[in-house]
């Protein structure tokens, strides 16, 4: 999906600098006002470790060295916008842009190779967020189906998803840990995410039907995409400080106060970006 929206985002704008404040002002905000005070707490109060923890956390490096995946997604997300306008080019150099899919993927898994070489254990940290990386490249593809506004026929999306299961079982056969691993983070979450859409897609064609959807669905969810980013971090945060809750009641609670906190997160947010805009 993240693939799908900055192809979207990208092309409206193609000028990288414009693409890159954006994106940054987008995430970077939201991500400092929860991160600080959540890595200040966790850090120095609850492990009674010093400042200097606070800025190897908040900054990921603790994510590639120590494995540690709290808000992972964030840094992950971070990495794609800074590559994303080199992907872009690569696929859209050529006269098929699957031709560049495949190019990038190629490199994609010599770079796995080299890392789970060289550093086993930084492989085995990053793996999580590293594996994600195909389905965001399929994404940044189908994004110019949407941006075009093409319909993508039900026999697309199973001759996708017949053929990335084909390559899935046949790979799986290998049982490599290597292999394997890349399998369960890249080939099965683009199969998930595939099938996902297509459910998607399926829904929201059914409820367009009904008065009901003009008048609240479409309301409820523009509102909820608003607060998406606040809502992760916010929700993660809560679980990791209260030790994931098993009672479903109590998770219940976690996920409404989420959604209540990241209102005013989100506007604040805005706020500060908008102070930074009119000062330039």
């Amino acid at each position: 999906m993240s693939g799908m929206g900055l192809y979207y985002s990208f092309k409206k704008q193609e000028n990288i600098k414009t693409f890159y404040l954006r994106r940054i002002t987008k995430l970077l905000p939201t991500y400092l006002i929860l991160g600080i005070p959540y890595w200040i707490y966790f850090d120095c109060f609850l492990n009674k470790m010093n400042i200097g923890q606070v800025f190897i956390d908040i900054s990921f490096i603790s994510f590639i060295t120590e494995g540690n995946r709290r808000f992972w997604f964030i840094g992950l997300i971070l990495g794609l916008y800074l590559f994303f306008p080199i992907f872009y080019k690569i696929i859209y150099k050529n006269v098929n842009e699957w031709i560049g899919v495949g190019e990038i993927l190629i490199l994609y898994f010599l770079t796995t190779i080299l890392i789970w070489k060289s550093s086993p254990t930084v492989y085995a940290n990053i793996e999580v967020a590293w594996g994600r990386i195909p389905c965001f490249i399929v994404g940044i593809v189908l994004g110019k189906s949407i941006f075009e506004k093409k319909r993508i026929g039900l026999k697309t999306f199973l001759g996708i998803g017949i053929g990335l299961l084909g390559v899935f079982w046949g790979l799986k056969i290998s049982e490599h840990v290597l292999i394997t691993n890349i399998i369960n983070r890249s080939l099965f979450g683009i199969v998930l995410g595939l099938i996902f859409l297509l459910i998607l897609i399926i829904m929201m064609n059914a409820l367009e039907c009904f008065l009901i959807y003009e008048k609240f669905i479409r309301k409820i969810l523009a509102f909820l995409g608003n607060i998406t980013m606040e809502v992760y971090i916010l929700h993660v945060a809560f679980r990791s400080i209260f030790d994931y809750p098993a009672e479903i009641g109590k998770y219940m609670i976690l996920i409404g106060a989420s959604i209540l906190i990241a209102i005013p997160v989100n506007r604040i947010g805005k706020y500060i970006v908008n102070i930074n805009r009119l000062r330039r």
